[in-house]
């Protein structure tokens, strides 16, 4: 039983299909499939990643412009507008009042992204609750569940033996239960 001796160094796919496949006598034709699988996932995960690295790019570089104004322009405006006789619209003071105090802003900012990250890991069965009814989770859950599934029945494996080992493959809760 070469499949079980696997479970310390793969994923649950590749120990459950080459069980499956060991039992149904076409091991090498499972490991080219898997082999096929897993160079597809790579090169779809690299398409992702490099599909998000220019919209990541103008988040950073308009948080950067922002922190600027509110830093270095707003300030060198202040003295300027002090002179003027009468008040400062509303707006305007509300933007001195956020760069005079943005150091505690900033912390507010961090302190509250730390505490949606620790409710975030405490309540993910929730979060993937919600995310699932998104059309974008849901697809990318199918497309993966049936690839898996399809590159175990072209390698002969059985039909409940290969469910039995694309179930483990959901990184979804729900849809591992169904």
């Amino acid at each position: 039983a070469f499949g079980p001796s696997l479970n310390d160094h793969f994923p649950p796919l590749v120990v459950s299909s080459v069980s499956c496949a060991e039992q149904a006598g076409n091991l090498e034709e499972v490991l080219r499939r898997l082999a096929e699988h897993y160079e597809n996932l790579a090169e779809t995960e690299g398409k992702v990643k490099a599909a998000l690295v220019y919209p990541i790019f103008i988040i950073i570089l308009s948080v950067l412009i922002i922190t600027a104004m509110i830093f270095v322009v707003l300030p060198s405006f202040k003295p300027i507008l002090a002179e003027i006789d009468g008040e400062l619209p509303l707006l305007t003071r509300l933007l001195f009042g956020l760069s005079d105090s943005l150091g505690w802003l900033i912390a507010a900012i961090v302190l509250g992204l730390l505490i949606a990250a620790g409710f975030l890991r405490q309540n993910q069965q929730l979060i993937s609750r919600l995310l699932i009814k998104q059309h974008f989770f849901a697809r990318e859950e199918t497309i993966n569940f049936c690839r898996t599934l399809g590159s175990l029945l072209e390698g002969g494996v059985p039909l409940l033996p290969a469910l039995a080992a694309t179930i483990p493959v959901c990184q979804n809760h729900f849809f591992r239960q169904g």
